[in-house]
C-alpha cells in the first residue's frame, strides 16, 4: 500500500477499495530565533518555576469547577473517569446514545459517536472530542471534555448546556 500525498497532515490510503486518512506527523525544528527565544526565557529559573506553579494552579482550579458542575448538575447522569493529572477528562454518556444500525444487525460504536458528536455540536454548541478519535475506547460513548484550553465561563455554559441536553 503506498500513500498518496493530500496534503501537509493526511495521507490518504487504500485498502481493499476503501479510502482511509491516516494521519501522520511531518518531522519540523523550530526556527533558530524561537529556540534562542526559548532557551533564554526557559534558563530563567525563577520565571519558569513561577510559570509552571501558575499554570497548576490554573488547571487544578479549571478541574474542580469542572467535577464540580458534573456533579451539581448532571449528578448520576454521567460517569467520569477521574484523571491523576492532564488536561481533559474522560466522560461517559453512553447513556443518550441511540442504536445506529448500519443495515445489518450489526451496531457501530463509530456511527453512534459521530452522530452525537455532530448533536452536541449543532444543537448544544459544544464541542467534546468522541472516543473513537483515539483509538483506545474500548466502549461506546466516552468523550474528552478538554478544561486546560478554556476559561472558567466556557466550562460552566458548556455543562449548562449539556445538562439541558440529558435532563
Amino acid at each position: 500500500v503506498r500513500p498518496i500525498r493530500h496534503d501537509s497532515h493526511h495521507n490518504v490510503v487504500k485498502i481493499n477499495g476503501k479510502t482511509d486518512f491516516v494521519y501522520v506527523t511531518i518531522p519540523q525544528t523550530a526556527s533558530m530565533d524561537l529556540q534562542f527565544a526559548m532557551k533564554t526565557m526557559f534558563a530563567d529559573t525563577m520565571w519558569t518555576d513561577a510559570y509552571v506553579a501558575e499554570n497548576r494552579k490554573r488547571l487544578r482550579n479549571a478541574y474542580n469547577l469542572l467535577i464540580s458542575l458534573l456533579k451539581n448538575k448532571l449528578g448520576d447522569t454521567v460517569r467520569y473517569l477521574e484523571p491523576d493529572a492532564g488536561f481533559f477528562l474522560w466522560i461517559d454518556m453512553s447513556g443518550l446514545h441511540r442504536r445506529i444500525t448500519d443495515g445489518s444487525a450489526n451496531t457501530s460504536a463509530f456511527n453512534n459517536e459521530a452522530f452525537w458528536k455532530d448533536v452536541l455540536l449543532q444543537r448544544v454548541r459544544c464541542f467534546l472530542t468522541p472516543g473513537f478519535a483515539f483509538h483506545g475506547s474500548q466502549e461506546d460513548g466516552w468523550y474528552r471534555f478538554c478544561f486546560a484550553s478554556v476559561d472558567a465561563a466556557t466550562i460552566e455554559i458548556t455543562v449548562n448546556r449539556l445538562a439541558a441536553l440529558l435532563n
